[in-house]
Formats: C-alpha cells, sequence, structure tokens
C-alpha cells in the first residue's frame, strides 16, 4: 500500500508541475486579443504579384520568371501563342492548330522555331547582365 501511494502522490505532483506550467506558458487562443493574434504569425510574400499575365486565343498564362516573360514579349505573336498554348496550356500540335486554324505541320515548326528563337533571346538577355 505505501509503495502505491507514493506512485500516486508522485504522479499527482507530477501532473500538477504539468498543468503549472502550461498555465504559466499556453493560454487559449479564444482568448486572445486581435493584436495578440497578429503578433504570433507571419505571412510570406514572396510570391504576391509577381507574376505577369499573356493573354493568346482568349486563354492566359501566368508567366513568374521576369526573364522568361521579357523574352517571351519578344517573340513574334504567332509564336509566342503557339509556345503559350503548348507549354502552359498542355496543348497538342493538332489542339493548337484547330484552335489557330492552321496546319499541325505549320503549329509544329512555328513551336520549334519559337523554341530556337527563344532561346537565342535569353542568352542575348543573360549576356548583358
Amino acid at each position: 500500500d505505501s509503495l502505491v501511494s507514493k506512485v500516486f502522490r508522485q504522479e499527482k505532483a507530477s501532473y500538477m508541475r504539468m498543468r503549472y506550467r502550461r498555465k504559466e506558458h499556453e493560454c487559449i487562443f479564444s482568448d486572445l486579443t486581435a493584436s495578440e493574434k497578429n503578433s504570433i504569425y507571419a505571412e510570406d510574400k514572396y510570391f504576391e504579384n509577381e507574376f505577369k499575365t499573356i493573354t493568346v486565343a482568349r486563354l492566359e498564362a501566368n508567366i513568374k520568371d521576369a526573364l522568361l516573360y521579357e523574352a517571351l514579349e519578344k517573340l513574334k505573336p504567332r509564336a509566342k501563342e503557339v509556345i503559350v498554348l503548348k507549354f502552359w496550356h498542355d496543348m497538342s500540335d493538332e489542339e493548337i492548330g484547330k484552335e489557330l486554324n492552321i496546319k499541325r505541320s505549320t503549329v509544329n515548326y512555328s513551336k520549334n522555331s519559337a523554341l530556337k528563337t527563344l532561346k537565342k533571346i535569353i542568352e542575348e538577355m543573360m549576356g548583358d547582365d
């Protein structure tokens, strides 16, 4: 009996210490004031309004990389349309052809030449820095 009583007293003391620590360091969230609630967290604003939008064929493409956006803006309109529809909207060459009323082979040629031109533009822009 004495051993059991001793274990219960120690458990009670341990529980009371834990409650005291919690009372000193924790509080109920609903009891906080508005300013206290705002001070316990922070918001990352890394990607807020950092993308630019290109609209082609009634579809939009949000571009986060400024260098890529500038390079796309330097492309010819048809090339830009093909690139955006292919890589931002995951359309096949056939679907792009239907959307832009051109042949599939023309889409493929436009895509390949646009990618080469885009690579040159980006390399030139990177070389200027």
